[in-house]
Parts: structure tokens; C-alpha cells; sequence
């Protein structure tokens, strides 16, 4: 009677401690969302609500350029947690002066989760243009010694494929931006596993090298994350539409494009896009000719789906390594064109050559 006793006593004590436990949130992993990500506001003082949800304990970090943000207000600072969703309204003041710009974070010990919130101005602020970057290097490589500030957009998507990249560079530190006169490729000196493509950020450019490491894309050099502001983010960027003559000119080098009327070279039919877990270049022709590469690193995402068999419109960032012309994609979308009827190629074209792969990609 008294074993039997014991054992209901062990059932009951069992179900106490298991309900016990469902209910204790410090048993359930630490969660903090909210109900958007990207507020904008005119130069007019406004107000905005976002939902907030907690399990833990919250706090609230502004991160702006200023010191201490005065032109923003939020009807909770902190707050406990709770099993339901709080409000948080947000207002800003008028904004007399230039575009201005702060990240919010609500953070709990562990996790945390960010609001970006731009506000536009009376004063439009000038920046300089990225072309006027790339004038300053004629052949060598040259320290940028003025305050030049460019705006550019990221159309690169290099971060790691956990981070929601296609990790298709030979290195997350790099990062590609444009702007309306030109584009260049950045590189940091920390991996990137934040910016993503579309963002538009200010980025300092002063007491910084330019150079063409391994005669490839011109590039800023050493470029720390300090010198880089979240501005905000264009949910659309369009790749200018050039033709395959014009890709192979160099001159939209850096910039995101979209060339017609191409297709993968028979000799490249039947591969995929990485082979053997290596970085590399997949060989393209145009209808007029002319010829490039797509060039994937070993750790791209996609690297093991067979190219495409088809013709037509290949978009991507367009780079140079050496004499050879490249193509950098953004998204597999980029060569999801490719599902036209195959063409022969003319002879010649602007660029004479196979566009096989230059150099050796596993010494970068």
C-alpha cells in the first residue's frame, strides 16, 4: 500500500513540475518581433505605431550619427514580459535641416530586433558622385585624401547564405554599390552580414585606398563598417539594360545590368554553375559574338544546379578580372531569362577570345 502510495505521489509531483515548467517562460527561448522593420517619414513632424512582442524583459537602443537623437520620441523606452503584443508609437519632429536617419533596436539580454527610420529634410545634402571616385585612380593605386561621402545602393548580394546571401564572392568582406553616375566595389575589413541588396547607405571615403587587387574590379580598400550609415533601404533597384557590346567595354563595371540575347557556350553545356567546389567561371557568348564569363565562388549557394540551356537576358553586377569580362549574380532570378530558343552566334564580335578564366581564382 505504501510503494503504491508513493508511486500516485510521483505521478502527481511529475505532472506539477512538467506543468510548471511549460508555463516558466525562462524555459522558452527568448523571443522579441515586431511588426515592421523600415518606417519613412516626410520632412512634416508625424507619429507611427509599431506592434511589439516580448517574452523577455526589453530595452530601447537608439543608434544614430547623432550623439543623442532629440527629433525622435517613443511612448515606451522599456517594458516587461508579457504573452501579448504592446504598442509603441513613435514621433519625430519637422525636419528643417538635411536627411536623418536612426536604428532602433528593442533588445532583451539575448536577442533583439531593429527598426530603421529615416526621415527626410528641407536641405538636400550632397554627396560625391562615385564617378568622381573612379576618376581619382589612373593605373596605380592612389589614397583618397579629400572628404568625399558617396550614397550609393548595395547591388551585390555576397553575405553568407545564412545570413540570406548567395556567399558567391571569394570573400563576404566585399560589397558592391551604385549610385546614378557609376559603381564600385568596397571592401571591408570585417565580414558583411547586415547590409543586403537594395540598401542605401553613406559610406566616408577619406585617407582610403583605391586599387585593382589582381587586376580586378576597381575597389575601395580597408574599408572599415564605421565609415558605413544605413540610410534606408530601395525595395527595387532595375539593372540598366546595356548589350553584350557594352558589357564587354568595361564601362558599366560595377553597376547592376541586364544583357540581352546571350546563352551559356556549348563547351560550358551540361556543367554546373560550381564545379568540384571550386570558384568558377561558366563560359557565355552573344548573338553578335562578343563573349564573358559568370563567375561563381566555391561556397555560392547555387553551385551545384546545372546552368541553364536556354537564351536570352542574364542580369548580374557587371566585374573584370584581367582582359576577361564577368558577370557577378545577385539572385538565381538573375539567369531565370534563360529559357529562350538556343542561336548561333555570329563570328567576332567587340571582344575576340574564348572569355575562359584568367589567372588563378584560388590565390585572392
Amino acid at each position: 500500500m505504501k510503494t503504491r502510495f508513493m508511486k500516485i505521489a510521483f505521478v502527481i509531483l511529475s505532472i506539477v513540475m512538467t506543468v510548471g515548467c511549460i508555463k516558466d517562460p525562462q524555459f522558452t527561448p527568448a523571443e522579441i518581433t515586431i511588426s515592421q522593420n523600415l518606417i519613412d517619414f516626410s520632412k512634416e513632424a508625424g507619429t507611427a505605431t509599431v506592434k511589439l512582442f516580448s517574452n523577455r524583459d526589453w530595452t530601447v537602443e537608439l543608434v544614430s550619427s547623432e550623439e543623442n537623437p532629440q527629433w525622435i520620441t517613443l511612448s515606451q523606452m522599456s517594458g516587461v514580459a508579457s504573452s501579448d503584443s504592446v504598442l509603441i508609437t513613435i514621433s519625430v519632429l519637422p525636419n528643417p535641416g538635411e536627411d536623418r536617419f536612426v536604428t532602433v533596436n528593442f533588445r532583451t539580454e539575448t536577442v533583439y530586433a531593429s527598426l530603421r527610420i529615416s526621415q527626410l529634410g528641407e536641405i538636400q545634402k550632397q554627396y560625391t558622385p562615385i564617378s568622381r571616385v573612379r576618376e581619382l585612380y589612373q593605373g596605380s593605386n592612389v589614397v583618397i585624401q579629400d572628404d568625399y561621402v558617396i550614397k550609393g545602393t548595395v547591388v551585390s548580394n555576397y553575405r553568407s547564405t545564412a545570413d540570406g546571401g548567395l556567399n558567391n564572392a571569394t570573400s563576404r568582406k566585399t560589397l558592391v554599390v551604385q549610385d546614378e553616375t557609376a559603381g564600385i566595389s568596397l571592401y571591408l575589413t570585417e565580414n558583411n552580414s547586415a547590409l543586403a541588396f537594395g540598401d542605401v547607405l553613406e559610406i566616408k571615403l577619406k585617407g582610403l585606398e583605391l586599387q585593382r587587387y589582381n587586376n580586378g574590379s576597381l575597389q575601395v580598400d580597408a574599408l572599415p563598417l564605421a565609415n558605413i550609415s544605413y540610410l534606408t533601404n530601395n525595395p527595387v533597384v532595375e539593372p540598366i539594360e546595356i548589350t553584350a557590346a557594352q558589357l564587354v567595354s568595361g564601362d558599366y563595371e560595377s553597376r547592376y545590368i541586364a544583357v540581352a540575347d546571350v546563352q551559356v557556350a556549348d563547351s560550358d553545356m551540361g556543367k554546373t554553375f560550381v564545379k568540384d567546389e571550386s570558384h568558377t567561371s561558366i563560359n557565355f557568348v552573344a548573338k553578335t559574338g562578343e563573349k564573358f564569363v559568370l563567375f561563381s565562388s566555391g561556397y555560392s549557394s547555387y553551385g551545384a544546379e546545372t546552368v541553364p540551356t536556354g537564351s536570352g537576358t542574364l542580369k548580374g553586377i557587371a566585374m573584370v578580372y584581367g582582359s576577361t569580362k564577368q558577370i557577378s549574380i545577385t539572385a538565381t532570378s538573375d539567369y531565370a531569362g534563360l529559357t529562350g530558343e538556343r542561336f548561333e552566334p555570329s563570328q567576332g564580335g567587340t571582344q575576340p577570345g574564348s572569355g575562359a578564366l584568367i589567372g588563378d581564382y584560388n590565390t585572392w
